[in-house]
């Protein structure tokens, strides 16, 4: 492996739960406010469909797809880490300690890839319906993409953690803990393994394919 400086950062306890509070509570006001603005009737008519029996199947339909779309915010990670990586190099998984589903991959990418990656999911799942839903006013589309992007407010905490990094630098998603791996230079996905592998205090396990044990069907916490 080409010899170089890596520097590890993990973001602390206090510092993730700060800022993934603090983000919640603004993401929340700013939509939460909107929201009430524009569909106020259906607002305030949201516990008369607790009464409503065919509304109470709906509403259960609706958590299976936020459900589902937790699992789909991980596979848009994974299409866009594998414009910039072999798929088979990606790694699907659920963490825990930490109540929340991950995609990541060991091979480094340029700033400005890692940040594409990161912010792919909440703008197709949550800002384009969004938007639908403001343009149509469509409550049911608007509330989806109310809990999408409450739903991302993880990987906006990395966005601004890593804003002040140049674009051309690499960077790579720490596998054992919240936080990244920053290079002086690029590496291969074989030599970051191998780095991680000889410096992690856990073995970690290389896998040719994520498709049998990588995948999990999980529900993250959003708020």
């Amino acid at each position: 492996m080409n010899t170089q400086k890596i520097k590890e950062i993990r973001f602390s306890n206090k510092e993730l739960s700060y800022g993934l509070i603090i983000l919640h509570i603004i993401l929340f006001i700013l939509l939460g406010v909107a929201g009430y603005t524009i569909f106020k009737d259906e607002i305030l008519n949201i516990p008369n469909l607790f009464k409503n029996s065919a509304k109470k199947i709906e509403i259960v339909q609706f958590f299976i797809l936020l459900f589902v779309s937790i699992v789909i915010h991980e596979l848009i990670h994974g299409i866009f880490f594998s414009i910039y990586t072999q798929w088979k190099h990606i790694k699907f998984g659920f963490k825990w300690e930490y109540m929340a589903a991950y995609c990541t991959t060991f091979e480094p990418l340029k700033v400005k890839n890692f940040k594409i990656v990161l912010l792919a999911p909440t703008i197709f799942l949550g800002f384009l319906p969004l938007i639908y839903s403001l343009i149509f006013h469509n409550f049911i589309v608007f509330l989806y993409a109310f809990f999408m992007i409450l739903g991302g407010v993880g990987d906006f905490f990395v966005l601004w953690e890593i804003r002040k990094l140049s674009n051309n630098q690499y960077i790579a998603d720490h596998p054992e803990a919240l936080g990244y791996f920053l290079l002086e230079k690029k590496l291969s996905y074989d030599e970051m393994f191998n780095y991680l592998k000889s410096n992690e205090k856990k073995t970690i396990e290389k896998k040719s394919s994520i498709n049998k044990k990588y995948l999990v069907l999980c529900l993250h916490l959003v708020l």
